[in-house]
């Protein structure tokens, strides 16, 4: 069995940090070490100076673009010592006479925009890592890279009332994967001046003298149709609407221009330049090469979304590669309107929302979940009455013994404990599904799935992840991983199934003893489908590289905690344990010093 080891983490020292600071260096006290990342809580901050610093701090926004260090057209919004780094900042209307946004330091994933300056409306001797400049201003040089670098940024829309509109890299400056569009300078080089550029994207720079509107002369692995021995084609296509100014990338469109087309042999400061993810987030290097631009291109998969009751949804976008937002909108129906209960991915509830954004990757199973109806023995046949006449509904069935006849729409029966709930059916139950109850009488066309049959019999049933009772009359269908007390019933297509003897003709629970010998040993390869992927105790199914025999998942972990640090109290205490796979583990501890977190024994 796998075996799991957690390790607390407690600091040595606690560090307060103030959540009202007006400026990044009072955020910062002698307490904190070289190596530290200081969290920013989101808010807008007055123009910081961290000129002098020494110690290699990172300052990161609580969310991306949620931290805001506005200028207000009268400072440089930051001045950064080379060993501090920025992470999901926004710095706005800044102005100086160099690096009207940012001087120094490095950034990532920060968008610099409508700043001002003489020299780098943007930055002026910045390491640029997957962030934007738009809307930048200068006299030379929308955004200056002097001696800085530049890696997976978009440059756009900025101006210069000489050279450089997009930016001035001199001086050592290297720039790589990049896009450089929509820029404008009122002499030359409206994209790029001098420095070497490498797998570029330009397009829709304008220099008013016409000279060199893209890129550099010496440019290499460039895409754009302002530069010799371009790609022929409409650029502007490779982008989501660049008329309106939106050069972020259409990767519907842009797939056969820029993936797989960069050159990563690039030789001497490029060493220093890659950085694991591009623009977006996602991971570089997905293909034979480093693509174009500061996106790199994964396969696309289409996002689905199954619906749990009465109601719809729709996925924007629905395409998507791994790591892109879709954002899910859950709409009731209007005849038989339902509440929400929420969005599931992989049956972990993300938002109760009837609109949801976040990052789908390809395997998981998204739900959108219906409220059904709740019923009585006394309300259920109201409760029947209501049910929309097409869409199989749950009704949850308060515990008590209910008689069910005539049934003339599909329905999925919910009890609140396995035995808790007993139905007696009548002949004819209209393919409905009985999930944790205890089902008896007669029955057709019928599907039990996490139950307990106990003095049933009938024709043409499915019986899932249940168990059937020793005193069980004539059944024929089908049953796929179902624990029978004695005999399966003869006229059953079983699959995978446990046979137990018992002495009575009475069952003491539902519940299977766990063994090792059913442990992957189920075939699976059955066609019947169950109403959800659990086991008769509400355990994933499939845990090991096979379905176990029978109603049961039997798989377990061995479960080690230890801690690291001082602490007072820790739940549960250092040791060793077991616990079944899919079962919650709570883990808890009290510390004098702060909290670094749990990990486990591999670093995450």
């Amino acid at each position: 069995m796998k075996t799991i080891q957690f390790f607390a983490l407690f600091a040595t020292l606690a560090c307060a940090t103030s959540l009202s600071a007006a400026t990044l260096q009072s955020l910062v006290t002698n307490e904190h070490k070289d190596g530290d990342v200081i969290v920013v809580p989101n808010g807008t901050y007055e123009p910081s100076n961290l000129i002098t610093e020494t110690r290699h701090l990172t300052f990161r926004a609580e969310t991306d673009g949620g931290v805001i260090i506005d200028g207000g057209n009268t400072a440089r919004c930051v001045d950064l010592s080379d060993t501090i780094t920025l992470e999901g900042f926004v710095l706005q209307n800044g102005k100086a006479d160099q690096g009207g946004g940012v001087r120094g330091g490095t950034i990532l994933r920060t968008t610099v925009q409508q700043c001002s300056a003489t020299f780098g409306g943007g930055s002026y001797k910045t390491h640029a890592r997957a962030s934007i400049y738009k809307g930048n201003s200068a006299a030379f040089f929308g955004m200056a890279a002097y001696g800085g670098s530049v890696f997976s940024c978009r440059v756009e829309g900025n101006t210069s009332s000489a050279y450089g509109g997009g930016m001035g890299a001199l001086f050592g400056v290297t720039v790589a994967n990049t896009s450089v569009t929509g820029n404008t300078a009122l002499r030359d080089n409206a994209g790029v001046l001098a420095s070497p550029a490498q797998n570029m994207v330009y397009f829709g720079n304008v220099a008013e003298r016409g000279l060199y509107e893209g890129a550099p002369m010496n440019s290499a692995n460039a895409l754009g149709s302002e530069v010799e021995n371009a790609v022929s084609v409409a650029e502007e296509d490779i982008f989501n609407d660049a008329a309106a100014g939106d050069y972020s990338l259409n990767i519907n469109k842009a797939t056969n221009l820029i993936k797989d087309k960069g050159d990563t042999s690039l030789g001497g400061n490029y060493d220093v330049l890659w950085y694991d993810t591009d623009l977006a987030g996602h991971p570089r290097m997905l293909g034979q090469s480093i693509d174009l631009g500061p996106y790199e291109i994964a396969d696309t998969f289409t996002v689905t979304c199954k619906v749990v009751g009465v109601g719809s949804v729709t996925i924007s976008p629905n395409v998507i590669q791994e790591g892109d937002p879709v954002t899910l909108t859950a709409t009731p129906d209007a005849t038989y309107p339902r509440d929400f209960i929420g969005f599931y991915v992989n049956g972990e509830l993300i938002s109760t929302e009837l609109t949801c954004t976040y990052k789908p990757v390809k395997r998981d199973t998204i739900e959108a979940r219906f409220a059904g109806l709740s019923a009585t023995p006394d309300t259920l046949a109201t409760v029947l009455s209501q049910l929309h006449p097409t869409i199989r509904e749950e009704v949850t069935l308060a515990d008590g013994a209910y008689t069910i006849n005539g049934l003339t729409k599909p329905v999925a029966f919910v009890g609140t404990t396995i035995e808790g709930t007993t139905i007696t059916l009548s002949d004819d139950c209209k393919e409905s599904v009985f999930v944790n109850t205890t089902v008896t009488g007669t029955a057709s066309n019928a599907t039990l799935h996490r139950s307990l049959a106990l003095g049933l019999s009938g024709s043409n049933l499915t019986l899932t992840s249940s168990v059937i009772a020793s005193n069980c009359g004539e059944m024929t269908g089908t049953a796929v991983n179902v624990t029978a007390y004695t005999t399966m019933p003869a006229g059953l297509a079983t699959t995978d199934c446990v046979t137990l003897a018992t002495t009575t003709n009475t069952v003491v629970g539902a519940i299977l003893p766990k063994g090792d010998a059913n442990i992957d040993a189920g075939q699976g390869g059955s066609s019947v489908t169950p109403y959800d992927n659990l086991d008769i105790a509400g355990r994933p199914r499939v845990i090991g590289s096979k379905i176990d025999r029978g109603a049961h998942e039997c798989h377990y972990v061995t479960v080690t905690v230890e801690a690291e640090g001082y602490y007072t109290a820790l739940t549960p205490a250092v040791g060793t344990y077991h616990v079944l796979t899919g079962d919650v583990i709570s883990l808890s501890g009290t510390s004098p010093r702060a909290f670094k977190g749990w990990t486990l024994a591999d670093g995450t």
